[in-house]
């Protein structure tokens, strides 16, 4: 028994020492902290998924009729001019073709002639019969004579309309043998090639997509392309000041702007429904280094605050509370504020702060508490962004 009294009261001892020691030299935590300034803050939406960098002029060819491939003369890479032949089918049928069918014209003129004479006999052989009816003929021979004679005529009007009919087809067989050839539409770079010579080649049922034989990019000109989701499209608007991060370049950062939103809302399966925007990059001799088909990122500026009392984002507890220092007693102090636009670097602050105000930007810290004793770090200030 007397053994438990003294394990009690050491145990007391332990606690009361131990509640002494922590109210005499208490916990002292390591908080970064920034300064509460002015300075511009902008609202900014960005893209749901990954854009894509688009030629101004880009051309998918395929031939509408099927053949076989007869010469391919530019290899992929090369640069052709506007009007330049990019391949071409075999021409021979059609050829043979147009040959029987020119000579059908030959022929139809022919029979319109002959036809077109023989009306006319008619006409002056009536003329000659109205001359002598009724008296030297019947009745019944005038009526027959005028009959063949407008006879006649018809038959040398659908003689007529035979040749037309005859130079309809050579002209739709002069348009098949233009299409058996793939010219340029304008100055470009063949970017890709999906066939050789020696080939046969169909086109695509109306319902089937199918790869483009000829694949042709104007160099020199490209465009941003990029899904916005639904929520944030209607922010957003022609002129607005953008920057556009590429991989390919190691998240180098090139100014743009918007110069085109869509007019309806992309719906796909399973996927946030968004807005395509279309932006230009700003200097426009960085384009000739791009490629069709990179991916890109890009924060468009929506709202701009030029001169306005900010904190860093990161120094956000929640939606109305930062942590502050209070350099008189040494002890961290939540506060409520109310906040205005911001984006991933700056928040605008309405009420609760005031210039040179001490904010911690170092959250997660073990120990952070209202009433916590600090030792504070000076964090510096987030770059500006750029205007």
């Amino acid at each position: 028994m007397r053994t438990f009294w003294i394990v009690l009261a050491l145990a007391g001892i332990a606690i009361g020492g131990s509640w002494y020691y922590k109210h005499t030299y208490p916990d002292i935590i390591t908080a970064r902290v920034t300064t509460v300034d002015r300075g511009r803050v902008e609202a900014t939406v960005s893209n749901t998924r990954a854009g894509t960098i688009k030629a101004c002029r880009r051309a998918k060819l395929s031939p509408v009729i099927g053949g076989q491939i007869t010469a391919i003369p530019h290899s992929e890479g090369s640069r052709v001019q506007k009007g330049e032949e990019l391949l071409t089918l075999d021409t021979t049928d059609t050829e043979a073709e147009i040959g029987h069918i020119k000579t059908q014209i030959v022929s139809a003129r022919d029979h319109a002639r002959a036809t077109c004479l023989r009306a006319e006999y008619m006409s002056r052989t009536l003329t000659r019969k109205q001359a002598l009816h009724p008296e030297a003929i019947s009745q019944d021979a005038y009526d027959k004579v005028q009959t063949e004679t407008q006879i006649a005529h018809a038959e040398c009007q659908a003689a007529r309309s035979a040749v037309d009919v005859v130079e309809a087809a050579l002209k739709v067989a002069q348009k098949r043998l233009e299409h058996t050839k793939i010219t340029a539409p304008f100055d470009g770079i063949l970017a890709k090639v999906n066939a050789k010579v020696g080939e046969y080649i169909a086109p695509s049922p109306s319902n089937v997509l199918s790869e483009p034989i000829i694949d042709l990019i104007a160099p020199g000109c490209f465009v941003v392309t990029v899904p916005i989701d639904e929520v944030d499209a209607a922010r957003v608007a022609i002129g607005m000041l953008a920057e556009v991060t590429l991989d390919a370049w190691h998240g180098r950062k090139l100014a743009a702007r918007v110069v085109r939103t869509g007019r309806y809302v992309i719906d796909r399966q399973k996927q946030s429904r968004s807005v395509e925007v279309e932006l230009k990059l700003d200097d426009q001799n960085m384009t000739r280094k791009l490629l069709a088909g990179y991916s890109a990122d890009v924060t468009i500026v929506v709202e701009t605050h030029p001169d306005t009392l900010r904190i860093p984002t990161e120094a956000l507890m929640d939606e109305t509370h930062v942590m502050v220092f209070d350099a008189g007693d040494g002890r961290l102090h939540k506060r409520t504020i109310t906040k205005g636009i911001g984006n991933w670097s700056f928040t605008e602050v309405k009420e609760g702060l005031s210039s040179g105000d001490k904010v911690v930007v170092s959250l997660g810290e073990k120990g952070l508490e209202e009433g916590a004793l600090a030792r504070v770090v000076e964090k510096k200030s987030t770059k500006e962004p750029t205007p």
